[in-house]
């Protein structure tokens, strides 16, 4: 590690939990820290904050410990050096709860896979004062996401996150597709619906496979 890697990994490590930070490589730092962008494609009129959501850790999750880590040091790092938006990053069921959620403009699923919004029997001890059944709880749960996101939020599904909450309809339609295998086995065609959106500049106004 050269010394500005290793300036570059002090810096960046006292903003990160260690266990993030131990399974990011110092050339992975390096890439990651050079491609997030220094300014924001449009200006913010005002400080956004925005909930990083990473689903807590799960035994079948191909993502948690080689891209979750590291798409949440991009995330943290476009909001820091930008100054677009603060980053809140969590795996806390509890966040979708109606009071948390209403402090976030927007939220980033994060590779979020599996059904995170069904509380664990561990998670149960945050709910007391809602009560001690899991399907009231997942039920109120679901309505505080959906109601947020009617309110006029925003949601980023990143990667995995679209093979989460299977067993939850209403979730697949809001993020308008929903997993169905992997690898891909067919070439698809993406086409840019809008050149002239901020979210879509980069690719210059061109549909690409």
């Amino acid at each position: 590690m050269n010394r500005i890697q290793s300036i570059m990994c002090c810096v960046i490590g006292c903003c990160l939990p260690a266990v993030s930070i131990a399974q990011i490589s110092p050339d992975q730092l390096a890439k990651i820290e050079a491609a997030v962008p220094k300014t924001a494609r449009v200006v913010p009129q005002k400080l956004r904050k925005v909930l990083i959501w990473n689903t807590p850790f799960m035994d079948k999750s191909p993502h948690k410990g080689y891209t979750i880590p590291h798409s949440e040091l991009a995330f943290r790092l476009m909001g820091q050096r930008t100054k677009a938006y603060e980053p809140i990053v969590s795996d806390d069921v509890a966040m979708f709860l109606p009071d948390n959620l209403r402090k976030f403009d927007a939220i980033v699923l994060n590779n979020s896979d599996g059904p995170w919004i069904r509380p664990t029997e561990k998670d149960m001890g945050k709910f007391i004062s809602i009560g001690t059944d899991i399907d009231i709880v997942e039920k109120i749960l679901r309505q505080s996401l959906l109601d947020w996101v009617a309110s006029g939020h925003g949601i980023v599904a990143f990667h995995f996150a679209i093979g989460a909450n299977t067993h939850w309809p209403q979730f697949q339609e809001l993020l308008g597709a929903a997993y169905s295998g992997h690898p891909w086995n067919e070439e698809v065609g993406v086409k840019i619906e809008d050149p002239t959106h901020p979210l879509l500049a980069a690719f210059g106004g061109k549909d690409f496979r």
